[in-house]
């Protein structure tokens, strides 16, 4: 499905139980909207799942940048508002629990609760992205995926579950090299610190012990900052979590929105 916002064309799939609330869900740098696919079937059985590529990433338009988070995440908002959807759950991991946290910051009216997984207010420094940017400019994708790649799993990963991190390591390759600049360029001006505390929607944080790219300590600040926010750091999973460690992930990602 494809919807349209400040001139740009978004791609976005609709999953799961028909009149159930909805989840809207934004993926991480690199990726696209497959990353969930380890959630659809176990949360789409009580919600409706709306499953959108971000700006710059997989089938939706890849604009000039620089972009901002603001800028992505209203777009994502708006696969929301393409199907009449007035309030959801919102839930991202990386570059879309950034994403999750603005949605929350900005437009708590909107918003049953909040989940941002594998994040903080601020992800690295103007210095790092713009290495990464530099970086990508010089290698491109394919010169650049070992190294990031294996940034977003623990070590065991690969050879524990090779389809999912082939898959991954894939979409990375196939990722534009501009959408994801442009990206990089949102995460290096986004610091939502001196916001994040206005969240009074119900929130989950979640981390991960083997998280090398936003270790675990940042889910714990973030979660001190946000006032009556709930923590779950999931022993040996890495960056993305809902993939490396999947079951306990569900598990509780479908507790909180059941209690939200």
């Amino acid at each position: 499905m494809k919807t349209a916002i400040e001139g740009n064309t978004i791609d976005y799939d609709v999953v799961g139980r028909r009149g159930a609330p909805a989840v809207l869900l934004s993926h991480s740098l690199g990726t696209d909207r497959s990353m969930w696919d380890p959630q659809v079937a176990h949360l789409g059985r009580e919600h409706r799942l709306i499953l959108v590529d971000i700006l710059g990433h997989g089938r939706s338009d890849v604009p000039p940048g620089p972009y901002t988070i603001g800028q992505l995440a209203r777009h994502v908002v708006a696969a929301a508002d393409s199907e009449g959807v007035e309030r959801f759950h919102v839930a991202g991991v990386s570059m879309g629990g950034q994403i999750a946290l603005w949605i929350a910051v900005h437009h708590p009216e909107r918003v049953l609760s909040m989940t941002a997984a594998n994040t903080a207010a601020r992800v690295g420094t103007a210095e790092g992205w713009a290495a990464r940017v530099e970086a990508i400019r010089e290698h491109g994708m394919e010169g650049m995926a070992d190294e990031i790649v294996a940034r977003f799993f623990s070590s065991g990963f690969p050879a524990r579950d090779p389809g999912p991190w082939e898959r991954v390591y894939r979409t990375f390759l196939a990722t534009d090299p501009d959408g994801y600049i442009a990206c990089c360029e949102a995460l290096a001006t986004s610091d939502l610190s001196e916001e994040v505390g206005a969240i009074s929607v119900p929130s989950l944080i979640i981390g991960g012990t083997e998280d090398v790219s936003t270790p675990p300590e940042l889910a714990e600040s973030l979660h001190a900052a946000i006032p009556h926010s709930e923590l779950e750091i999931i022993a040996g999973a890495g960056h993305l979590s809902n993939m490396d460690t999947p079951d306990v992930f569900n598990d509780r990602l479908e507790r909180f929105l059941a209690s939200a």
